[in-house]
C-alpha cells in the first residue's frame, strides 16, 4: 500500500490508488515518494540481485523512452520513441563502423546528482546490475505540467525500457554531487 510520507515505499499494486491493494504479477513494483502516482517497475530480465547502485555511483544504462499512447500529439504518434540510447548507438556505430559493444554508448550518470529525469533516478536506484525493467514514469517524475514542447506534451506519462549495464563505485566528486542535490552536501 502506498503512503503520503516522504520516504520511498515499494508496493505491489496495479496503479497508484491510495486504498487499492489489487495484486500485480510478482515482477511489478510501485515506487512512490511524492503525493500522486508512483513509478511502476516491471522486471523484463532479472539482474544479479547482488549489486545495487548507491548515491554517487556512476551508473550506465541503456534506455528507450516512449509516450504513453494517450499522450500522443500531432508531432508524435502513439508509442513513438522520444529518447533512446540504443538509437544513438546505432547512429554512432554506423557513422564510425564501430560495433565494439553496447556499454560504451550507454548513458552514464552519477546516481542522485540530478542529471537525468527524477523517474530514471528512482527506477535505477531500485535495480540490480544487469536488470532490465519497463518503467511507467508519471509526469510528476518526468517533465511535469509543462512538458518538453514540442516532443513531450504537458502532464505526459512516459514508458521507459531501462537496462542497468554497469555500476562504478562512487568517487568523492560523485558523492559530493549526489549529496548537493539532496541538500546534504
Amino acid at each position: 500500500m502506498a503512503n503520503d510520507s516522504a520516504t520511498t515505499t515499494t508496493t505491489k499494486s496495479e496503479s497508484y490508488q491510495p486504498n487499492d491493494s489489487a495484486a500485480l504479477p510478482e515482477s511489478a513494483n510501485l515506487i512512490a515518494d511524492k503525493k500522486g502516482p508512483g513509478i511502476l517497475l516491471r522486471t523484463l530480465k532479472r539482474g544479479d540481485e547482488n549489486y545495487f547502485p548507491q548515491p554517487g555511483d556512476l551508473c550506465s544504462i541503456h534506455y528507450e523512452g516512449r509516450l504513453e499512447p494517450k499522450f500522443a500529439n500531432n508531432i508524435l504518434t502513439p508509442g513513438a520513441i522520444v529518447a533512446s540510447s540504443r538509437r544513438r548507438n546505432a547512429t554512432h556505430n554506423n557513422n564510425n563502423n564501430n560495433n565494439s559493444g553496447n556499454q560504451h554508448m550507454a548513458l552514464q550518470f552519477a546516481l542522485g546528482a540530478g542529471h537525468v529525469l527524477e523517474g530514471l533516478e528512482v527506477a535505477v536506484s531500485h535495480m540490480s546490475l544487469h536488470q532490465r525493467v519497463e518503467a511507467t514514469i508519471p509526469a510528476l517524475y518526468a517533465y511535469g505540467h509543462v512538458g518538453y514542447p514540442p516532443r513531450i506534451p504537458p502532464r505526459a506519462t512516459l514508458l521507459f525500457d531501462i537496462e542497468l549495464v554497469n555500476i562504478l563505485p562512487a568517487t568523492k566528486e560523485n558523492k559530493n554531487d549526489a549529496a548537493d542535490v539532496d541538500g546534504n552536501g
